[in-house]
């Protein structure tokens, strides 16, 4: 490692905005005595609860550590089921697909930024350059390519060490292998090669083989040729000619579909809190260091929660005209401002502002509100200074489903979710916050309310774009 280099870029980002001195300092302490693999596929949540330090600030000096050249950092595609790495992509614009298969489970998932796409870092090859061998052991192979907080229940496990796993073997590019297992009538095996997510599907039949069966087959590029056969039961051995120019790693599972749901139905899979695509995209560090990234036009990526907040300014109009541009736009400004500190001291993020307004999305409804109380206390104390032009600021906000799409050469979102957001923000008066019921409706959130002294009024609401009458509530105590 280059210790030097480190130690330099740690006190240049411990001197810089937006990131905490003190933390920044104990991440530089703890990669300088790290191993290879801890300084491979970072997961800024797990290092900062095994450290002891703030999630949040972590995230925050990991995300100026990237853009400084201390890490990089890579969007991963996870299995929900097994955990399996599916694909790492630099860009976030390289994984732009509605869906995607796992090889190890044999499942389609649909790309969500909320659970299934994960935000890896590593210490830049001009600070470390890494020796990473996932080829040199079985080990090393499933530690690089299934995630690390990503556990199964214990008796999984103990199904996969007595029944399930039945073979795993390295073939090097050009060359044959072979795995060799006694098969069961009637059953589903699985031969997997998951650093090239390919599969093939072995089924066997009611009949036995007379004699011990070879089953060949290739590995190409493509994936297994063929993908699927039906076979005799008995001693079987799978032989595989690795037909690509790089080594693969191939395992073969015997797969009792009725015992592994039971299984995962009584204890489903696990995950420990880590850094998701969508929290990354909420980040306004994030957004404001990386607004230029190569991302395809047609980037469609589907976020399952996400809290969506508008803010307008009523009467600025008004303002213009009694102050004139120059002041009326210092005062804008100056409001901006009060906002955005106000949506990133709430781990939120601005998207966009449109004249007076902003869109802004935050991990969760609790965090908008609190953003939300903060922009019209911090407003309040601007009307308060002496010989100041009043304004009133207008909110509304909404949680659910929304797209992440490409617009001016940076990610925006779209759906039903945001136009709701934006309507809702319409009925507030100057001073207001207004939300719907599908929020309030939030068990965790409605908590939350009572013990922060908040009270909301109910009315109900034709909004334009929307069928059906919608309940909405102002919000009383901000």
């Amino acid at each position: 490692m280059n210790v030097t280099l480190v130690r330099q870029k740690v006190r240049a980002l411990a001197g810089s905005k937006g990131v905490d001195a003190d933390t920044m300092r104990e991440i530089g302490k703890i990669l300088e005595g790290s191993d290879d693999w801890d300084l491979h596929r970072i997961n800024p949540l797990g290092f900062a609860k095994a450290h002891g330090l703030d999630p949040a600030l972590t995230v925050e000096a990991f995300v100026h550590g990237a853009k400084a050249g201390l890490f990089d950092f890579e969007w991963m595609l996870l299995c929900p089921v097994c955990g399996a790495v599916i694909r790492g992509e630099e860009s976030i614009g390289a994984i732009n697909r509605e869906r995607y298969h796992c090889a190890t489970c044999d499942v389609d998932t649909v790309t969500d930024l909320d659970d299934f796409v994960e935000v890896a870092f590593s210490v830049a090859p001009t600070v470390k350059k890494l020796r990473i061998a996932p080829f040199s052991s079985q080990d090393s192979y499933f530690r690089y390519f299934y995630s690390g907080h990503h556990t199964m229940p214990p008796e999984f496990e103990e199904y996969r060490r007595t029944r399930g796993f039945r073979g795993f073997a390295f073939i090097e590019g050009g060359e044959a292998g072979t795995m060799a297992t006694t098969t069961e009538p009637n059953g589903l095996y699985r031969v997997v090669n998951p650093d090239g997510n390919a599969l093939l599907r072995l089924t066997t039949g009611a009949a036995k083989s007379a004699d011990p069966l070879i089953v060949d087959v290739d590995l190409a590029d493509a994936g297994f040729e063929p993908a699927d056969l039906r076979v005799p039961w008995g001693q079987t051995t799978v032989r595989i000619r690795n037909r690509r120019s790089r080594m693969a790693g191939v395992m073969m599972n015997f797969i009792d579909l009725p015992a592994i749901m039971a299984i995962i139905g009584r204890e489903p899979p696990r995950d420990e809190p880590f850094l998701t695509g969508k929290m990354l995209l909420g980040n306004q560090s994030f957004r404001d260091l990386f607004r230029i990234q190569d991302l395809p036009l047609d980037l469609k990526l589907k976020v399952s929660h996400v809290t969506v907040l508008f803010t307008d300014l009523k009467g600025s109009t008004e303002l213009y005209d009694r102050t004139g541009d120059v002041a009326a736009y210092n005062l804008v400004h100056e409001h901006f401002g009060v906002l955005r500190e106000a949506t990133r001291a709430r781990g939120g993020a601005v998207v966009k502002t449109i004249g007076d307004a902003v869109m802004a999305v935050f991990p969760s409804p609790l965090e908008a509100l609190r953003a939300a109380r903060d922009m019209l206390q911090g407003i309040r104390a601007m009307n308060a200074q002496p010989g100041r032009r009043q304004m009133a600021l207008k909110i509304g906000f909404h949680a659910g489903t929304a797209l992440v799409v490409t617009a001016n050469e940076t990610m925006d979102y779209f759906g039903q979710t945001v136009n709701i957001a934006a309507r809702v923000q319409g009925l507030a008066d100057g001073g207001e916050l207004w939300t719907t019921g599908q929020v309030i409706r939030t068990p965790s959130f409605r908590k939350a309310l009572e013990d922060e002294g908040f009270a909301f009024e109910r009315r109900s609401a034709v909004l334009k774009g929307v069928r059906k009458p919608v309940t909405v509530y102002k919000c009383v105590g901000c």
